[in-house]
């Protein structure tokens, strides 16, 4: 079963250039995974601005979030990213995330069991972001990728560059992000692999007469056919169409704030890992997503549910604080 899980993230992290530090473009937010993953035009969610740091704002001074996501009793996923301000420049975060696979037990080439191992992902972040002109901000990213599996190691150092335009009149937000722009420093092997660079558009749109916002998220524009190696045989291509393949790049999601209060229900659609995870004539949801929100004065609580595959589901969950509220005549947000 941890297989197919780390065969799970393989997948949807699949780039045609590079194996090995794919766990750049793995999604950690309860928030994102419950809209459908890849969110990158929500500017109320620190967690968010890992990637798109651009997404960074004045609301977020002081604030920190946690997240976690469980895959199974062994994978786990941990981050955290804290964000301030640098006076007279512009936001800063810093943070760390970590893909735990858990231990394995080891075996020679005869079969023999030899000494167990751990294998993990550990990348430390920091960006910061400027608003350029009225309403434009730009965001920029450094990150440091370190990846231990048994004996072996990899490390990389990739950037990421990003644009966000917030309209609150209309309540509408655009971003783009151009993530993983870098070289591998070490690898597996003496073999140099490339970064797997990636491309995207994110918008959201509230509507007036009613508390409910959608998201759109186009994911991997670098390149047109994303398929991945879950498609390699014929029999998964038989019914691959040009437009199929389209959609393979688009994420929709939609958030209710049912009485514009504290609490937001959200739901998602990914559609590529629904053509390429679902098993064909058994009913499922993968692909599917929802979460909730609940708000209080001080910190956020984040719930998503993700389907991955018919025996495969993800829990993930977020805690966002505002750290001067905790401190007497902090500033408060």
């Amino acid at each position: 079963m941890r297989f197919l899980h780390i065969l799970i993230i393989l997948i949807f992290n699949y780039n045609s250039y590079s194996q090995e530090f794919s766990f750049f473009n793995t999604d950690f937010s309860a928030t994102s995974l419950s809209l459908g993953g890849n969110v990158i035009a929500k500017s109320d969610d620190i967690s968010l601005t890992y990637k798109t740091t651009s997404l960074l704002n004045q609301s977020q001074i002081n604030h920190i979030a946690f997240d976690y996501l469980s895959l199974s009793n062994e994978i786990n996923l941990f981050s955290f990213v804290y964000a301030n301000e640098l006076k007279k420049f512009g936001m800063y975060n810093i943070g760390v995330k970590n893909l735990n696979y858990g231990n394995f037990q080891g075996y020679d080439a005869n079969g023999f069991q030899t000494n167990e191992f751990h294998a993990n992902d550990l990348m430390f972040f920091t960006g910061i972001s400027k608003m350029i002109i009225k309403d434009l901000t730009l965001g920029l990213n450094l990150e440091l990728l370190n990846s231990n599996y048994e004996s072996f190691s990899a490390m990389a150092i990739a950037s990421n560059t990003s644009l966000t335009y917030v309209n609150k009149k209309r309540k509408l937000i655009f971003s783009f992000s151009l993530n993983n722009l870098g070289r591998q420093i070490n690898g597996f092997t003496d073999i140099k692999e490339k970064i797997p660079t990636s491309l995207k558009f994110g918008m959201s749109k509230s509507l007036n007469h009613l508390p409910f916002t959608y998201y759109i998220s186009l994911h991997d524009l670098q390149r047109f056919d994303i398929s991945g190696p879950v498609q390699a045989s014929q029999s998964y291509r038989d019914d691959e169409t040009i437009v199929k393949k389209m959609f393979y790049h688009v994420n929709i999601g939609g958030e209710l704030n049912p009485f514009k209060k504290n609490l937001f229900l959200r739901f998602g659609f990914n559609f590529q890992k629904r053509y390429q995870m679902m098993v064909r004539n058994i009913p499922q949801l993968a692909g599917f997503s929802s979460g909730v929100g609940i708000k209080f004065s001080s910190f956020t609580l984040d719930y998503a549910i993700t389907s991955n595959h018919v025996s495969s589901v993800s829990s993930v969950f977020s805690l966002k604080m505002n750290l001067s509220s905790f401190v007497p005549n902090g500033k408060k947000d």
